[in-house]
């Protein structure tokens, strides 16, 4: 069943002061376990169609919410079993992290994928997420060891190994690149501490008179 909201104080995630068309979920506070397993499914539900919609914003703000009841869930609950929802946690921060990079915030792209592989090592779509992050922030040798990894997970996907060449590709580039930039770097500094060669100083031969303009002189001298 979907989730029904009840009237309560905000959480410390309070989306009142924008409107938003999903603040009966963003706002609520569930109590029980039973709400808050209501809430979680409704916010995984309408997340799922914020990104097929491409309304990134909200399935992030709709993921977020998720997080924030679930790790409560599992405080609350800690002494029962403190894993029970980990695999949940990896597949919302994943799915929050997609929201991320389509928002052009690969920080917090990389921050949540990082999450999500943290909560289940063995979720390939979490380190899928963290290299293409990883690729956004120019950080090529953690996308590869980030596709390698999945591709460990998931032997047989297509995508993942054409998203590895296409990061392998990339190292080279930026390891050409900056190996370019050290060979300018060093050039520069050596003509900047170059020693000039000495200074030759002309020398510039007195005037001598012209034998022809010493007689004259000496014919008009009184």
């Amino acid at each position: 069943h979907r989730y029904t909201a009840h009237t309560r104080t905000h959480t410390p995630m309070d989306f009142s002061t924008s409107f938003s068309p999903h603040n009966d979920v963003l706002n609520a506070t569930p109590s029980t376990e039973s709400e808050k397993k209501a809430l979680v499914e409704e916010l995984k539900r309408r997340g799922r169609v914020s990104v097929t919609t491409q309304r990134y914003p909200d399935g992030k703000d709709l993921y977020g919410k998720a997080i924030e009841v679930l790790l409560s869930s599992t405080e609350a609950n800690a002494n029962d079993n403190v894993n029970s929802n980990n695999n949940d946690l990896a597949i919302l921060h994943s799915n929050r992290a997609l929201c991320y990079l389509q928002m052009n915030k690969a920080k917090e792209s990389y921050e949540d994928a990082t999450s999500a592989t943290c909560f289940d090592s063995t979720y390939v779509k979490g380190f899928w997420r963290l290299g293409q992050a990883a690729m956004a922030l120019k950080k090529s040798q953690e996308a590869i060891d980030s596709y390698k990894t999945a591709i460990m997970l998931d032997p047989g996907s297509k995508p993942l190994l054409k998203e590895l060449i296409k990061a392998e590709k990339q190292l080279v580039k930026d390891q050409e690149e900056a190996e370019r930039l050290e060979k300018e770097k060093e050039e520069n500094h050596a003509k900047a501490n170059a020693v000039p060669p000495p200074a030759v100083k002309k020398v510039v031969k007195d005037d001598v008179p012209s034998p022809a303009s010493t007689a004259t002189a000496s014919t008009t001298s009184s």
